[in-house]
């Protein structure tokens, strides 16, 4: 299985890590980053393209069977043990919160996005019917086939997140309960972290 690791980092806003792998790891950047392990791509800044590059892989990644997303900031002590046995499509569970409107309270609180935005978006789910507690997704390390099921997904994912907040994790199982998405959740495993000194 061709299988591609990849990442961004715009504005010099994470330390890109290095990684030790056999498949190909792609970051796509604006920034001049130098790596040892990682094919730099530079791409040109345009709203929210960090999010855009992340939810649609397929629109940036040459051909490919698999694409493994991991936020700028993420350590693993060997990733690909931990992806070889994945296949559809994975997600990090959330390790706190399992309901997106809690999800969205607390991106509000903490100023991660506009209030009038966050506000109007969890108003649209909420007159749709979107439950309370129907579980919650942290989206820093995604594992995906790169089928038309999942590519299909990603176009609803990032119609979301370009209409409304920035904080992808809110519409993610919004989204997955309108497509009807089948996907499978993991906690973060042994062998990976955050790097606390990476991301500005």
């Amino acid at each position: 299985m061709n299988t591609i690791i990849y990442t961004c980092i715009i504005g010099g806003y994470d330390t890109l890590q290095e990684i030790t792998t056999k498949h190909q790891a792609i970051c796509f950047t604006d920034t001049d980053i130098k790596s040892a392990t990682w094919e730099i791509v530079k791409i040109k800044l345009e709203p929210k393209i960090f999010r855009k590059v992340k939810i649609c892989p397929h629109l940036f990644l040459p051909k490919h069977d698999r694409n493994v997303w991991i936020d700028g900031n993420c350590v693993f002590d060997d990733i690909d043990k931990i992806i070889e046995p994945m296949n559809g499509f994975n997600i990090l569970k959330h390790w706190k919160r399992n309901c997106v409107y809690a999800e969205a309270v607390r991106c509000i609180e903490t100023g991660k996005d506009k209030e009038e935005i966050i506000m109007k978006q969890i108003n649209k789910y909420y007159h749709e019917n979107y439950p309370f507690n129907n579980g919650m997704v942290e989206s820093s390390v995604m594992v995906r086939d790169n089928t038309e099921v999942n590519k299909k997904f990603g176009k609803l994912w990032w119609s979301q997140v370009r209409r409304y907040s920035v904080r992808d994790q809110i519409s993610f199982n919004y989204v997955a309960w309108k497509t009807g998405l089948h996907y499978k959740t993991f906690y973060p495993m042994h062998g990976f972290k955050r790097n606390p000194h990476a991301s500005k």
